[in-house]
């Protein structure tokens, strides 16, 4: 296992860590079974303040991983927000679409996963996230709700979540036996309210 970022964290991502940023255009030695793509600006708001960061990043990036590594499988972690109109979605449904034409012209396997709002975890980096700020909550006493006239039973709008493990666990499978289909979607299947998992946040810790 080989990882690769552009921020040295100082732990072990892998077998051999290679400290690179995904908009380098050199080439990555070696050959791999599968390529993991999990790098990407991921803040919805944050794309709004640096739109062409966020298509840089995010699909110039991608391309970049899809042509500088020799792989035979391709795995993509998208968002549940490829279908809005904001400017990270779109450059996720974007990566989406060049991925899935660069896999069938090229005949390589791929799989591209939807994630839901993920949770759980300790080295959380989206400050835009819930899991962020209710960890940050834990520290500071203070948590901001935003939104509470959702048509929903408490006001606040549904998501869906998924726990961080329940990924990895999709993305070992998924390197064992790539989809190959228009997309997956990971999710829990069942919708809850921003209010009900800050309840459930409080009762834990």
């Amino acid at each position: 296992v080989v990882g690769i970022d552009r921020v040295d964290h100082g732990v072990n991502l892998g077998d051999e860590f290679i400290h690179q940023n995904i908009l380098d255009t050199n080439r990555i030695e070696g050959e791999y079974d599968a390529l993991v793509h999990l790098a990407a600006l991921v803040q919805v708001g944050g794309g709004q303040k640096a739109m062409m960061d966020y298509y840089h990043t995010n699909v110039v990036g991608t391309m970049n991983m899809l042509e500088r590594v020799d792989y035979k499988n391709f795995i993509f972690a998208s968002t549940c927000q490829a279908f809005e109109s904001n400017v990270y979605g779109t450059t996720k449904r974007l990566a989406e679409q060049i991925i899935r034409q660069y896999a069938e012209l090229n005949d390589i396997d791929y799989t591209i996963f939807r994630f839901g709002n993920v949770l759980g975890g300790t080295n959380l980096t989206n400050t835009d996230g819930l899991m962020y700020n209710l960890m940050k909550a834990r520290e500071t006493g203070e948590f901001n709700l935003y939104g509470n006239d959702y048509d929903t039973l408490d006001g606040t709008a549904v998501r869906d979540y998924i726990h961080v493990l329940e990924i990895c666990k999709a993305i070992k499978f998924a390197i064992e036996r790539p989809s190959n289909l228009l997309l997956e979607n990971l999710g829990s299947g069942q919708g809850y309210t921003v209010q009900q998992i800050i309840n459930t946040f409080k009762k834990v810790n």
